[in-house]
C-alpha cells in the first residue's frame, strides 16, 4: 500500500464483495477473489474543485485516478468543446455543442497524434508513474492504431520506456 505523500486521493471499491483497496497504480482486479468484478473509485473529496493552474484534463485531477506527482506529465494537448452555430440550425438544434478530439490549432485543440487516445496515454502514465516501490518497468502496449501512436508519442516525449506490440500489417502506420 502507498503511504504518506504517495497516498492517492481515492481508493478502489470492489462492487462484488465491498472490499476497499488502496490503488498501487497497477491493480485491475480485487485481490479477494478471481471472479470478474467492477472496481470503482471512492474519492476523499465529494465536491469537484477544478484546478485552473493545470492544463487539459489534469484540471480535474481531484477526481481522476492519478498519482499525486503529475508534474512531469502535464500536457498541453486538449480537445475543445464549442457551440456549433453553423451546423446546429441545419439539424434544428440551435444549442448544439460539439467536442473535437484532434489537431486543430486555430481552435486551440492540440492533440498532436490527432486522437483522444493521447489523453488515455497521459492518464495511464499518471496512474502508474513514480512509485518508489516499483523498479523502472517498461510499459508494454498492444495496438495497431491510435493507441500505439498515442503511447509512442507520449512515452517518447516524457522519456518513458515503452514497447509497442503490433501486427506486421500495422507497421506502415
Amino acid at each position: 500500500p502507498l503511504s504518506g505523500q504517495e497516498r492517492r486521493c481515492y481508493q478502489l471499491f470492489c462492487r462484488l464483495c465491498g472490499n476497499t483497496i488502496d490503488d498501487d497504480g497497477y491493480l485491475l482486479v480485487c485481490p479477494r477473489h478471481s471472479e470478474p468484478a467492477l472496481l470503482t473509485t471512492r474519492y476523499a473529496h465529494q465536491q469537484l474543485t477544478i484546478d485552473s493552474s493545470l492544463p487539459g484534463f489534469f484540471r480535474y485531477h481531484q477526481w481522476l485516478p492519478l498519482g499525486n506527482d503529475i508534474t512531469g506529465l502535464r500536457t498541453v494537448g486538449r480537445p475543445i468543446t464549442y457551440h456549433c452555430q453553423l451546423l446546429g440550425p441545419v439539424f434544428g438544434l440551435p444549442n448544439l455543442w460539439l467536442s473535437f478530439n484532434g489537431y486543430w490549432p486555430e481552435k486551440q485543440a492540440i492533440l498532436e497524434t490527432a486522437t483522444f487516445k493521447e489523453l488515455e496515454a497521459y492518464a495511464v502514465l499518471a496512474r502508474i508513474a513514480r512509485y518508489p516501490t516499483r523498479e523502472e518497468p517498461v510499459l508494454v502496449v498492444s495496438s495497431a492504431g491510435n493507441t500505439a501512436a498515442a503511447f509512442a508519442h507520449v512515452c517518447s516525449h516524457l522519456h518513458i520506456p515503452c514497447l509497442i506490440i503490433m501486427p506486421e500489417s500495422g507497421l506502415h502506420c
